[in-house]
């Protein structure tokens, strides 16, 4: 799964530009892996980061107008992440500083797009079907990987909903394909968090966990999986996790 198509925000505006934002960091790809050339990347870079700080303007000016009450802080987190990008993009001299900065960007937006966003989804939501409530159970203690868990089950709360109201093939693969992004750049925060303390079996859940969702994509296609039922999986696919095996891990390192 390789496609960033992010999850719908409920504005169509704000999702045709984190459509195009995901297309030119792929193309950023493209340049390393296909035609690297050092001038040429930080040329792309330069323009890359244009786009980005447009996006940010457009976004706030459309936040501003829906009365979004947590503007100020939302803005001053686009700042963070657009001046972080221009000091990471100076010193690209190599190949390998390149693929640094994609990596780095890559991980940058997804957190950004699925924590920070979430905050004003509300504001373009018509009816929102929650089948995910969360629960003190769930928490590990950890105030970031809980932020975290919590955007996921928002994200399958917002993708049941749609799935419900369209179920539609080619949607829900598409946000399974967004999904399998994002779970994938969670889990190497996770591990890295967890580090030595990471017990046997937990990296080798997150690895199934991503192979269940391929496996999902490929039934919801074949038909074997009806699309609307798609967020039912998804809810204990996060749970399953999270209670089994992130919250004695968490609790246990914070005691350890």
């Amino acid at each position: 799964m390789h496609d960033s198509i992010l999850q719908s925000t409920g504005n169509n505006f704000i999702d045709d530009n984190h459509d195009d934002i995901f297309k030119n960091m792929d193309e950023l790809t493209f340049l390393v892996r296909d035609n690297w050339d050092a001038a040429s990347f930080r040329d792309a870079v330069t323009n890359f980061i244009n786009q980005l700080e447009n996006h940010f303007s457009y976004e706030e000016t459309i936040l501003k107008g829906a009365n979004f009450n947590e503007l100020e802080k939302h803005t001053i987190k686009h700042r963070e992440v657009a001046l972080e990008f221009r000091i990471k993009s100076i010193d690209i001299i190599t190949r390998e500083e390149s693929i640094n900065f994609i990596v780095t960007i890559r991980s940058m937006i997804f957190s950004h797009e699925l924590i920070d966003d979430q905050n004003y989804w509300p504001l373009f939501d018509n009816n929102q079907s929650v089948i995910l409530e969360w629960s003190e159970d769930y928490e590990t203690g950890d105030s970031d990987i809980d932020t975290h868990h919590k955007s996921f089950a928002n994200y399958i709360n917002r993708l049941n909903q749609r799935l419900v109201q369209a179920p539609d093939i080619d949607l829900a693969c598409r946000e399974l394909a967004q999904l399998y992004e994002y779970s994938n750049f969670h889990f190497t925060e996770e591990e890295e968090l967890l580090g030595d303390s990471l017990k046997i079996g937990h990296k080798e859940n997150h690895k199934t966990l991503l192979s269940d969702l391929d496996t999902v994509v490929s039934e919801v296609k074949s038909k074997k999986m009806r699309a609307d039922h798609v967020g039912e999986y998804l809810k204990y696919w996060l749970l399953n996790h999270i209670q089994n095996f992130d919250v004695p891990a968490f609790k246990q390192n914070t005691h350890s």
